[in-house]
């Protein structure tokens, strides 16, 4: 059925009465934001609180975290100590390393590492469930 000259008007009448609803509804919308936030439309933005100082210098953070790089003698150390409780409990992931010699396993990454590629440790499995031998 083709549509009248009739039905044409009629659906331009109700797309034009949606636009218009669709845009009250907006700035209904954009004035309860308004008021919510305590300024009126069309008034200037209060200006910004000041900002603190912002964040301390390099140096005085660094004293307060234990992070950033370690040295190679530091990596070398926790390696010999991951090595010789590997030797003494085989076939523990690095949770039960971790726990072992009392720290986290974000720490004992790169000494596992180490050790790997010094072909010091060996491992079998996959993911959270590889677990380490000595060679």
């Amino acid at each position: 059925m083709k549509p009248t000259s009739t039905d044409r008007e009629l659906r331009e009448r109700i797309d034009a009465f949606v636009v218009e609803i669709s845009n009250l509804v907006r700035i209904s919308a954009l004035e309860a934001v308004h008021a919510a936030l305590g300024s009126t439309l069309g008034a200037s933005p209060a200006p910004a609180a000041k900002r603190g100082p912002g964040r301390p210098p390099k140096a005085a953070s660094a004293a307060k975290s234990s992070g950033g790089k370690r040295s190679p003698e530091a990596v070398l150390k926790t390696a010999d100590a991951v090595l010789a409780y590997i030797k003494a409990h085989p076939g523990q992931r690095l949770e039960e390393i971790g726990k072992g010699v009392k720290m986290p396993t974000k720490e004992l990454k790169l000494p596992i590492q180490k050790l790997f590629d010094a072909k010091s440790i060996s491992t079998k499995g996959v993911k959270r469930g590889t677990k380490y031998f000595v060679r």
